[in-house]
């Protein structure tokens, strides 16, 4: 039977004896049967290692094939995959696009005004084809124009100004370089040009003209000083309210709530979810009794409401008899899952 491809042959060398239906018995090949059959292998070869792809076929069905692709790779460049210790199955970088390792934000010592510190880490790119590698840590400024490198400017446009700065690790696959970038966009960064690859691992908060000071520990971002958004004993219809937290994506509000009640004062505050469309979860509730007093403290525990992309939750407080003599709001922070469920 003529073996006209690569699996065809045999790993037994003498029961290989047929070459695309040139014979290769020893004794039976005649000097121009040489030829055809070298221009026959090399066509096998040139079809079985392709210029870009690897393909291995399966050893019973040749139908089954898998290709490794190496066109993404720079110009002289070698990579090296090591088998790990374990048997197992490759993962599709689709099927884990939500991943995220590191890559934590802090403001940098050098700059507190403006510069960024981001920890080495991975993550996914938003479309799931690319893994994003920041082999070392990286400090980047908010005051200035976007250029490759640690201690440079990470802004993608305009000048900066007090408002919420969602930020980037960017890629560009051509040289495979991993760098950061802050926009006001939170699904849309301007990319420097050649970077084609993104996703967003965090935002900050620029007000009063410096980065608001800030600690993050995986999802969680904790303003270093919190900030009191609603500081007021009167009653409140349900509402939309804004908080000092960052715009153009949801997060989870981390709040304390404190009410200050004396005798026979009874007060409700109520909060909800602004994409819920009301008021839908009662977390405070303060009543006294005849000569009591209460002063009541809660913060929140997170995620139990959302804001929307304004930044605002749904807010109401009752005075049901006589009027709280404190009665505030302060957000201490937030959680931003930071595109893991497929969200902004």
């Amino acid at each position: 039977m003529a073996q006209n491809e690569i699996g065809q042959f045999d790993e037994v060398d003498n029961n290989n004896t047929d070459i695309s239906g040139t014979t290769i018995v020893q004794g039976q090949m005649y000097p121009y049967m040489v030829d055809n059959a070298f221009r026959n292998l090399a066509g096998m070869l040139k079809r079985w290692f392709k210029t870009s792809l690897f393909r291995l076929r399966d050893s019973t069905d040749q139908t089954k094939l898998v290709a490794f692709d190496l066109s993404g790779l720079p110009t002289a460049t070698t990579r090296t995959w090591t088998a790990p210790y374990y048997s197992g199955t490759l993962t599709l970088l689709s099927e884990i696009r939500g991943a995220i390792f590191g890559m934590a934000l802090a403001n940098d010592a050098g700059d507190l005004t403006n510069d960024i510190r981001i920890a080495s880490g991975v993550t996914i790119d938003t479309s799931g084809a690319s893994s994003l590698v920041l082999a070392n840590s990286i400090i980047k400024r908010t005051d200035a124009t976007w250029a490759v490198g640690t201690n440079q400017g990470g802004l993608d446009t305009g000048v900066v100004g007090n408002n919420t700065y969602h930020v980037f690790a960017i890629r560009r696959p051509d040289t495979g370089v991993v760098d950061v970038l802050f926009s006001l966009s939170a699904t849309a960064p301007t990319l420097p040009a050649n970077y084609t690859q993104f996703r967003r691992i965090g935002s900050i908060l620029r007000e009063l003209g410096t980065v608001i000071p800030f600690y993050q520990n995986g999802d969680v971002f904790m303003r270093s000083v919190s900030i009191t958004d609603r500081n007021n004993t009167a009653a409140a219809a349900a509402a939309l309210f804004a908080l000092s937290v960052p715009a153009g994506i949801v997060v989870a509000p981390i709040l304390r709530f404190r009410v200050d009640v004396g005798v026979s004062v009874l007060a409700d505050i109520s909060v909800g979810s602004a994409a819920q469309g009301g008021v839908t979860a009662t977390i405070l509730t303060i009543g006294t009794g005849a000569g009591d007093s209460a002063d009541i403290q809660v913060v929140t525990p997170p995620p139990v409401f959302f804001t929307n992309a304004s930044r605002q939750i749904y807010f109401a407080q009752t005075n049901t008899t006589g009027t709280p003599t404190t009665s505030n709001m302060v957000t201490l922070g937030w959680i931003d899952r930071r595109g893991q469920d497929g969200l902004a």
